[in-house]
Protein backbone atom coordinates (compact mmCIF):
# COMPACT_ATOMS: atom_id res chain seq x y z
CA UNK A 1 0.00 0.00 0.00
CA UNK A 2 3.17 2.01 0.56
CA UNK A 3 3.84 2.15 -2.84
CA UNK A 4 0.72 3.03 -4.39
CA UNK A 5 0.49 6.40 -6.24
CA UNK A 6 -2.46 7.30 -4.33
CA UNK A 7 -1.07 6.61 -0.90
CA UNK A 8 0.28 9.79 1.21
CA UNK A 9 3.64 11.08 0.75
CA UNK A 10 5.98 10.24 3.70
CA UNK A 11 7.59 13.91 2.92
CA UNK A 12 7.47 17.00 1.29
CA UNK A 13 9.80 17.26 -2.06
CA UNK A 14 10.11 19.71 -4.70
CA UNK A 15 12.81 17.19 -6.54
CA UNK A 16 10.64 15.98 -9.17
CA UNK A 17 8.99 19.62 -9.88
CA UNK A 18 12.39 20.30 -10.42
CA UNK A 19 13.55 17.55 -12.43
CA UNK A 20 10.32 17.87 -14.93
CA UNK A 21 10.84 21.51 -15.21
CA UNK A 22 14.24 21.62 -16.34
CA UNK A 23 13.77 18.72 -19.09
CA UNK A 24 10.61 19.88 -20.61
CA UNK A 25 12.32 23.63 -20.40
CA UNK A 26 9.12 24.90 -18.66
CA UNK A 27 10.50 28.51 -18.17
CA UNK A 28 10.64 28.89 -22.57
CA UNK A 29 6.87 27.54 -22.48
CA UNK A 30 5.67 29.91 -19.86
CA UNK A 31 6.85 32.85 -21.36
CA UNK A 32 5.20 31.56 -24.83
CA UNK A 33 2.15 30.89 -22.65
CA UNK A 34 1.81 34.39 -21.20
CA UNK A 35 2.82 35.98 -24.65
CA UNK A 36 0.31 34.15 -26.34
CA UNK A 37 -2.38 34.58 -23.37
CA UNK A 38 -2.12 37.95 -22.59
CA UNK A 39 -2.15 39.44 -25.96
CA UNK A 40 -5.44 37.06 -26.83
CA UNK A 41 -7.06 38.63 -23.81
CA UNK A 42 -6.12 41.89 -24.33
CA UNK A 43 -7.58 41.57 -28.45
CA UNK A 44 -10.66 39.80 -27.09
CA UNK A 45 -11.44 42.65 -24.40
CA UNK A 46 -10.89 45.26 -26.90
CA UNK A 47 -12.83 44.21 -29.61
CA UNK A 48 -15.92 42.62 -27.38
CA UNK A 49 -15.41 46.35 -25.25
CA UNK A 50 -16.22 48.06 -28.93
CA UNK A 51 -19.05 45.44 -30.77
CA UNK A 52 -20.92 45.67 -27.45
CA UNK A 53 -20.91 49.75 -27.59
CA UNK A 54 -21.82 49.95 -30.76
CA UNK A 55 -24.68 47.61 -31.02
CA UNK A 56 -26.04 48.33 -27.70
CA UNK A 57 -24.89 52.46 -26.89
CA UNK A 58 -24.96 53.52 -30.23
CA UNK A 59 -27.37 50.79 -31.52
CA UNK A 60 -25.83 50.69 -35.19
CA UNK A 61 -27.92 49.25 -38.02
CA UNK A 62 -28.43 45.58 -37.98
CA UNK A 63 -27.30 45.18 -34.84
CA UNK A 64 -29.39 41.80 -34.22
CA UNK A 65 -27.96 40.33 -37.46
CA UNK A 66 -24.85 40.75 -36.48
CA UNK A 67 -25.32 39.77 -32.61
CA UNK A 68 -26.70 36.60 -34.05
CA UNK A 69 -24.30 36.21 -35.97
CA UNK A 70 -21.86 36.57 -33.25
CA UNK A 71 -23.68 33.72 -31.51
CA UNK A 72 -23.91 31.73 -34.64
CA UNK A 73 -19.61 31.99 -34.36
CA UNK A 74 -19.95 30.90 -30.66
CA UNK A 75 -21.30 27.56 -31.96
CA UNK A 76 -18.47 26.71 -34.52
CA UNK A 77 -16.23 24.11 -33.23
CA UNK A 78 -12.71 24.55 -33.70
CA UNK A 79 -12.09 21.09 -36.40
CA UNK A 80 -14.17 22.88 -38.91
CA UNK A 81 -11.72 25.78 -38.82
CA UNK A 82 -8.50 23.36 -38.45
CA UNK A 83 -8.10 23.16 -42.82
CA UNK A 84 -9.05 26.44 -43.90
CA UNK A 85 -6.92 28.47 -41.52
CA UNK A 86 -3.87 26.24 -42.21
CA UNK A 87 -4.58 26.87 -45.65
CA UNK A 88 -4.98 30.70 -45.05
CA UNK A 89 -1.93 31.34 -42.41
CA UNK A 90 0.57 28.93 -44.83
CA UNK A 91 -0.16 31.35 -48.06
CA UNK A 92 0.16 34.44 -45.64
CA UNK A 93 3.40 33.47 -44.26
CA UNK A 94 2.18 33.14 -40.08
CA UNK A 95 1.87 29.51 -40.04
CA UNK A 96 3.98 28.36 -37.07
CA UNK A 97 4.25 31.60 -35.48
CA UNK A 98 2.25 32.50 -32.17
CA UNK A 99 0.11 35.26 -33.63
CA UNK A 100 -1.68 32.38 -36.17
CA UNK A 101 -2.84 31.03 -32.35
CA UNK A 102 -3.34 34.67 -30.88
CA UNK A 103 -5.73 35.49 -34.03
CA UNK A 104 -7.47 32.01 -34.19
CA UNK A 105 -8.12 32.51 -30.55
CA UNK A 106 -9.01 35.73 -30.30
CA UNK A 107 -11.74 35.53 -33.05
CA UNK A 108 -13.18 32.92 -31.21
CA UNK A 109 -13.66 33.92 -27.88
CA UNK A 110 -14.65 37.46 -29.44
CA UNK A 111 -17.98 35.78 -30.18
CA UNK A 112 -18.59 35.08 -26.37
CA UNK A 113 -17.49 38.69 -25.35
CA UNK A 114 -19.12 40.33 -27.93
CA UNK A 115 -22.60 38.73 -26.88
CA UNK A 116 -21.97 39.40 -23.33
CA UNK A 117 -20.58 42.94 -23.13
CA UNK A 118 -23.43 43.52 -25.54
CA UNK A 119 -26.06 41.74 -23.24
CA UNK A 120 -24.68 43.49 -20.17
CA UNK A 121 -24.78 47.28 -21.77
CA UNK A 122 -28.64 46.81 -22.74
CA UNK A 123 -29.00 48.50 -19.17
CA UNK A 124 -27.00 51.08 -19.36
CA UNK A 125 -28.50 54.39 -17.96
CA UNK A 126 -29.19 56.33 -21.07
CA UNK A 127 -29.30 59.03 -18.53
CA UNK A 128 -25.10 58.83 -18.54
CA UNK A 129 -24.94 58.75 -22.31
CA UNK A 130 -27.11 62.13 -22.35
CA UNK A 131 -24.98 64.14 -19.57
CA UNK A 132 -21.82 62.83 -20.93
CA UNK A 133 -22.96 64.05 -24.40
CA UNK A 134 -24.09 67.59 -23.60
CA UNK A 135 -20.54 68.15 -21.76
CA UNK A 136 -19.31 68.05 -25.05
CA UNK A 137 -17.84 64.16 -24.77
CA UNK A 138 -17.74 62.19 -28.13
CA UNK A 139 -18.63 58.67 -28.68
CA UNK A 140 -14.74 57.50 -27.94
CA UNK A 141 -14.66 59.69 -24.97
CA UNK A 142 -18.39 58.08 -24.14
CA UNK A 143 -16.79 54.69 -24.33
CA UNK A 144 -13.96 55.45 -22.33
CA UNK A 145 -14.90 57.65 -19.54
CA UNK A 146 -18.27 56.24 -18.89
CA UNK A 147 -19.12 53.24 -20.14
CA UNK A 148 -15.50 51.14 -19.70
CA UNK A 149 -14.97 52.39 -16.17
CA UNK A 150 -18.81 51.78 -15.18
CA UNK A 151 -18.51 48.21 -16.78
CA UNK A 152 -14.74 47.20 -15.51
CA UNK A 153 -16.08 44.42 -13.33
CA UNK A 154 -18.15 42.90 -16.46
CA UNK A 155 -14.99 43.39 -18.85
CA UNK A 156 -12.41 42.21 -16.38
CA UNK A 157 -14.35 38.76 -16.07
CA UNK A 158 -14.20 38.30 -20.03
CA UNK A 159 -10.50 39.17 -19.30
CA UNK A 160 -9.69 36.21 -16.64
CA UNK A 161 -12.60 33.94 -18.75
CA UNK A 162 -10.40 34.91 -22.17
CA UNK A 163 -6.59 33.99 -20.23
CA UNK A 164 -7.48 31.14 -18.33
CA UNK A 165 -9.25 29.59 -21.97
CA UNK A 166 -6.69 30.82 -24.20
CA UNK A 167 -4.03 28.99 -21.55
CA UNK A 168 -5.56 25.73 -21.74
CA UNK A 169 -6.01 25.59 -25.22
CA UNK A 170 -4.65 22.58 -26.57
CA UNK A 171 -6.02 21.99 -30.21
CA UNK A 172 -5.61 24.95 -31.75
CA UNK A 173 -1.55 25.27 -30.78
CA UNK A 174 -1.56 21.47 -31.39
CA UNK A 175 -1.85 22.40 -35.10
CA UNK A 176 -0.49 25.59 -35.40
CA UNK A 177 2.64 25.47 -33.28
CA UNK A 178 5.01 23.11 -34.09
CA UNK A 179 8.20 23.98 -33.29
CA UNK A 180 9.61 23.22 -29.87
CA UNK A 181 10.73 26.72 -29.16
CA UNK A 182 7.51 28.19 -29.51
CA UNK A 183 5.45 25.59 -28.10
CA UNK A 184 3.00 25.88 -24.59
CA UNK A 185 3.28 24.62 -21.36
CA UNK A 186 -0.08 22.36 -21.72
CA UNK A 187 0.89 21.55 -25.59
CA UNK A 188 4.42 20.50 -23.94
CA UNK A 189 2.84 18.79 -21.52
CA UNK A 190 1.45 16.15 -23.69
CA UNK A 191 4.61 16.12 -25.93
CA UNK A 192 6.88 15.62 -22.91
CA UNK A 193 4.17 12.42 -21.83
CA UNK A 194 4.50 10.92 -24.65
CA UNK A 195 7.85 11.14 -25.59
CA UNK A 196 9.21 9.77 -22.71
CA UNK A 197 8.50 7.06 -20.65
CA UNK A 198 7.81 8.54 -17.84
CA UNK A 199 6.27 7.64 -14.06
CA UNK A 200 3.18 8.67 -12.25
CA UNK A 201 5.30 10.97 -10.06
CA UNK A 202 6.41 13.16 -13.48
CA UNK A 203 3.40 12.96 -15.01
CA UNK A 204 1.68 14.32 -12.02
CA UNK A 205 4.43 17.00 -11.83
CA UNK A 206 4.11 17.86 -15.12
CA UNK A 207 0.42 18.65 -15.03
CA UNK A 208 0.53 20.94 -11.42
CA UNK A 209 2.98 22.76 -13.29
CA UNK A 210 1.13 23.43 -16.04
CA UNK A 211 -2.17 24.19 -13.89
CA UNK A 212 -0.81 26.14 -11.61
CA UNK A 213 -0.46 29.66 -13.21
CA UNK A 214 -3.82 29.46 -14.03
CA UNK A 215 -5.37 28.32 -10.78
CA UNK A 216 -3.09 31.27 -8.97
CA UNK A 217 -4.51 33.57 -11.98
CA UNK A 218 -7.69 32.51 -10.89
CA UNK A 219 -7.83 32.74 -7.10
CA UNK A 220 -6.51 36.14 -7.46
CA UNK A 221 -9.02 37.52 -9.99
CA UNK A 222 -11.72 35.66 -7.74
CA UNK A 223 -12.93 38.34 -6.28
CA UNK A 224 -13.59 40.62 -9.32
CA UNK A 225 -15.08 37.32 -11.15
CA UNK A 226 -17.16 36.77 -8.28
CA UNK A 227 -18.75 40.88 -8.43
CA UNK A 228 -18.91 40.78 -12.35
CA UNK A 229 -21.05 37.62 -12.39
CA UNK A 230 -23.52 39.13 -9.70
CA UNK A 231 -23.00 42.62 -11.29
CA UNK A 232 -25.56 41.48 -14.55
CA UNK A 233 -26.62 45.36 -15.20
CA UNK A 234 -26.01 48.89 -13.98
CA UNK A 235 -28.64 50.48 -11.79
CA UNK A 236 -29.61 54.08 -11.80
Amino acid sequence: MNSSPFSFPKKISFDVLVTVWNRVDFTNKFINSVIISVSTALVVVIISLLNGYAMSILKIPGRVILLFAFMLGMMISQEALEYPLYYVFKQLGIYNKQISVILILSGLHTAFGTYLIATVLKSFPASYIEAARIDGCNKFMVMWKIVFPLSRSVVSVLWVFAFIWTWNDFFISLIFLISNKIQTMPLAMIVFQHQHRVSISLRGAAALITAFPCIVFFFVFLRTISRGIISTGIKE
